[in-house]
């Protein structure tokens, strides 16, 4: 894939578990916010920041959900909208383990797909460590419409390609200030 990217960073959750802005935690001595820009960065020419708070000492674009309350899905959309690239990678700011070499790999797994998403050994996928097409604006919109929020539930309606991935160690979640620690 010889096309540029667009890197889309979600750091727009309620952070309700963790009783602030996790986006703004320090994880190894970084902000979590930035940490998820340092992975994306060298291999993408732009980012967007989704969030629906101010996030202090942030270069880029912040962009606030088109509809509230509605979860990831509004993030996804909103970012979409704005993006100008074709290919568009999602990285959740509270996902502090995984690796550009491992978002590498999914970019080889794109070709003709309108999404991938790894898929972890117990079965789950990660709708938000993954890249889409932004030719799926339409579909997310209808989704959005119909109050169909749940980004799983958008997959059967989209070209997606899933990736198997053998450590899931690398998307643990940070949600609580114990994951911190």
């Amino acid at each position: 894939m010889n096309n540029k990217l667009t890197g889309i960073v979600i750091a727009g959750g309620k952070s309700s578990r963790m009783g602030q802005n996790k986006a703004l935690m320090n994880f190894n001595g970084k902000r979590l916010i930035d940490n998820a820009i340092d992975i994306i960065r060298p291999i993408v020419d732009t980012i967007f920041v989704s969030s629906n708070e101010l996030l202090s000492n942030i270069e880029y674009p912040l962009l606030k959900d088109k509809y509230q309350n509605i979860g990831p899905i509004s993030g996804l959309y909103s970012c979409l909208v704005e993006s100008k690239t074709e290919y568009n990678i999602i990285i959740p700011c509270d996902v502090p383990l995984v690796t550009t070499q491992f978002y590498l790999e999914l970019i080889k797994q794109f070709n003709g797909y309108d999404a991938v998403i790894p898929k972890l050994p117990n079965g789950k996928i990660e709708p938000l460590v993954a890249i889409y097409s932004k030719s799926i604006l339409k579909v997310v919109h209808e989704q959005i419409q119909a109050k169909n929020y749940k980004l799983v539930n958008l997959f059967s309606l989209i070209k997606v390609k899933y990736v198997d991935v053998n450590d899931s160690s690398m998307f643990k979640n940070v949600n609580k200030p114990t994951d911190i620690e």
